[in-house]
């Protein structure tokens, strides 16, 4: 034990090095961070103020030279408190946060690039564990999902304006690879039914159970001649993607043409609009619910935070 260092200190330091919760780890963070902007990093160039007289000599210095939010600072320090600057480099944790779905793989064939899980908006995520996944597990049916990596962009003034959808948790992808290898074990199809006409392109779930089988002529991709071809099958079960996911408040976003490459999300698309209300919604208030303050100002968003939902997008008012 260090001398003059209090044993109960010594103890309380011991448990926080040892435990590794989450509270902990946060707690640890915090107590770096109060260490770089007050600790005895560098020493000190003078000598400690002997008593109050000398102390209050530093004040008035700092008193003089105008320099209010250092003073603010050094009685801090001497009282034991958190600095101006140690408070504001706290940041306010997102209103929501985020929220994580596991996926399955269960019938896909080359299942390596299936993400296990895939973020989405806390509240969001939980509409989808209570009533998509029970829905998809009536029908005997799966519905992987992909996203790409969940970080802000940083500022870049040459970079294109970036859709925020995703990063609001408002956004994820039927997981390419559930579909279009083969329909008779393929998790999703798309295809269209033997009634219906020849341009439709449905999206369905395999289903076991729960529905009526019919006839169905499905999009398979063939990787000899590099492109899609129809496939007819037989008595086939079935469920169309669009009423699931919005249960959870989700919708189908439909695809302009069909895919042109084997993994291509064009068709998969869904998207979450609950709660945006065109020219009122702001595009800070929902990174808000989802990023913390100091994440949203160093991101590219900084400058975009007053921008308003129109109804298919988040832009400028007039």
């Amino acid at each position: 034990m260090a001398d003059g260092f209090d044993p109960i200190d010594e103890a309380l330091a011991a448990v926080i090095r040892a435990a590794a919760s989450p509270d902990v780890q946060e707690a640890q963070v915090l107590m770096l961070r109060r260490l770089a902007l007050e600790g005895s990093v560098v020493p000190s160039r003078i000598p400690a103020p002997l008593n109050i007289t000398e102390l209050g000599g530093y004040l008035n210095l700092l008193s003089t030279s105008g320099d209010t939010a250092l003073r603010t600072s050094a009685i801090a320090a001497a009282l034991g408190l958190a600095s101006p600057g140690a408070m504001a480099w706290e940041d306010a944790p997102p209103g929501i946060g985020f929220g994580q779905i596991g996926n399955d793989a269960t019938g896909i064939a080359d299942a390596a690039g299936v993400l296990l899980s895939v973020p989405m908006r806390a509240d969001f995520a939980q509409a989808w564990r209570q009533h998509v996944l029970p829905r998809l597990a009536g029908l005997g049916a799966t519905l992987p999902l992909w996203a790409p990596a969940l970080r802000l962009p940083v500022a870049d003034p040459g970079a294109a304006p970036v859709d925020p959808m995703f990063l609001l948790g408002r956004r994820v992808w039927i997981a390419p690879e559930a579909a279009l290898a083969d329909p008779d074990t393929d998790p999703v199809r798309l295809g269209r039914g033997d009634a219906d006409p020849e341009d439709t392109q449905r999206v369905t779930v395999r289903a076991s159970r729960g529905v009526i089988g019919a006839p169905w002529h499905a999009l398979v991709w063939d990787p000899t001649a590099d492109t899609l071809v129809e496939r007819a099958l037989a008595e086939v079960g079935g469920a169309d993607v669009g009423p699931i996911v919005a249960l959870a408040g989700f919708r189908l976003e439909p695809a302009a043409a069909p895919p042109s490459q084997r993994f291509d999300l064009s068709w998969g698309r869904l998207t979450n609009l609950t709660g945006l209300m065109p020219g009122v919604s702001r595009l800070g208030d929902e990174l808000e619910a989802v990023w913390s303050p100091r994440a949203i100002a160093r991101s590219a968003f900084a400058s975009r935070v007053g921008e308003v939902w129109n109804g298919a997008g988040f832009a400028t008012p007039d």
